[in-house]
């Protein structure tokens, strides 16, 4: 073969792989233009897709043109945009997690012309999702105001033009949380997540089928590679010398700060985000300690691996039970105590209550003329004591005995206090 022929095949071949690469960033650009600018709300034309491709293609262009289909130099131009549309809207594909409808389908009956047919684009999430995900961050103080700040900007990114949010840093709690409060839950996943994932062989020597099976391995086992966690955790205390509200290290038992646990679950709940941990009693038993996320510090994910959790009261194939579990521990009050059974009695008024705080696997029964009747299994004793205090008159500890003598006592201290003149 001549040098010639070499010269003009190799320039064919580059060619060719040029266009491909122009095809592939022309669709790319086409979805990212439709996510931006297109919802179930907002369809937008064939017709803006074309100009908005003419656009990217001529940006020197500044006459302010105005589509027109029958313009012959935008034939070519209409006709990418007419098979991108087809493509991925009637060949059924489905791009990066992005769907393309066709607005027909809103009116079988209408007819319309290839021109002034309307399309949308659906991401993973809709308008309203990210909007409901974006208002929880902002309402629920999950980080500080720069870190909300951040998660707002990202949500943003993920819905149109139409659905932008600006973050309110007046909004109530965007103070609540000290500058480490996200760190810590970065810490925190870090230890919940499998760990990296490392094929032990080389890439270029391994087949599609072993890295596959070896994928599905690695994701299979990787809710046994939890790490454990420590830290040091902190109460507040009111400092005299400084008049001021401080975080204190709340001490072990055997005098120490630092706490090395096996994390469970990050809950939320009662406005705070709580960490779940377990771990054995001396008599081989579980117990469960829940500390706030906000009090900690110096979090750190270890290498040490978690202890197994051979247990299934709280976990099962479909995860962890979170309504069992806020429903044995209401106020998220956490202890090394034993749980018991409790029966309430309380006013009729107070049932939304019971069931936010206790979940709805507690049994009810009535006792005219408008109470009723509670059922708890394993609760926090403590934790249903300063539930019971919370609504005076309104709730009664029935069972167990001593539990109920705990609240009595708990009320006399209460009684006397008021009784007591405030000099």
């Amino acid at each position: 073969m001549s040098n010639e022929n070499k010269t003009g095949n190799a320039k064919k071949k580059k060619d060719e792989e040029d266009k491909k690469e122009k095809k592939i960033q022309q669709t790319l650009y086409l979805l990212d233009y439709m996510l931006k600018h297109s919802s179930v709300n907002h369809k937008i034309s064939a017709a803006e897709l074309m100009t908005a491709l003419l656009d990217r293609e001529f940006p020197e262009d500044t006459s302010g043109k105005v589509y027109d289909p029958q313009m012959f130099n935008d034939k070519k131009y209409e006709s990418k945009v007419k098979r991108f549309l087809d493509d991925l809207i009637y060949g059924g594909v489905n791009m990066l997690g992005i769907r393309l409808i066709d607005c027909k389908y809103d009116d079988p009956k209408a007819s319309f012309e290839r021109k002034d047919k309307r399309y949308y684009a659906e991401g993973p999430l809709t308008e309203e999702q990210v909007a409901i995900l974006r208002d929880a961050v902002c309402v629920y103080p999950y980080a500080e105001m720069g870190k909300t700040q951040e998660i707002v900007d990202a949500l943003n990114k993920l819905t149109t033009e139409y659905n932008q949010m600006t973050y309110n840093a007046d909004l109530v709690g965007a103070n609540k949380y000290p500058g480490t409060y996200y760190e810590n839950l970065q810490e925190i996943y870090k230890a919940l997540s499998a760990t990296e994932y490392d094929d032990p062989k080389e890439t270029s020597r391994i087949s599609i089928q072993e890295a596959r099976m070896s994928r599905e391995k690695y994701l299979a086992g990787r809710s046994k590679k939890i790490s454990r966690v420590s830290f040091e955790y902190y109460e507040y205390a009111f400092n005299e010398s400084t008049r001021k509200i401080e975080l204190s290290p709340k001490l072990l038992k055997n005098g120490g700060i630092v706490r090395t646990v096996n994390p469970l679950k990050l809950l939320w709940s009662n406005g705070y985000y709580y960490l779940v941990t377990y771990y054995k009693d001396k008599n081989g038993n579980y117990r469960y300690l829940n500390y706030r996320v906000d009090r900690m510090k110096n979090v750190k994910c270890t290498s040490e691996p978690a202890e197994e959790l051979t247990e299934s009261k709280y976990v099962n194939e479909s995860g962890f039970k979170v309504s069992k579990y806020k429903g044995e521990n209401p106020v998220m009050y956490s202890s090394d105590e034993g749980r018991t059974d409790v029966v309430l009695r309380c006013k009729k008024y107070l049932l939304n209550n019971v069931l936010d705080t206790f979940g709805f696997e507690v049994k009810i029964t009535a006792a005219p003329p408008d109470e009723l009747v509670v059922k708890v299994n394993r609760a926090s004793p403590k934790g249903v004591i300063m539930w019971a205090l919370e609504y005076g008159d309104g709730a009664e500890i029935v069972e167990p005995a001593s539990l109920r003598e705990e609240m009595k006592s708990a009320a006399e201290k209460l009684l006397k206090r008021y009784n007591t003149n405030n000099q």
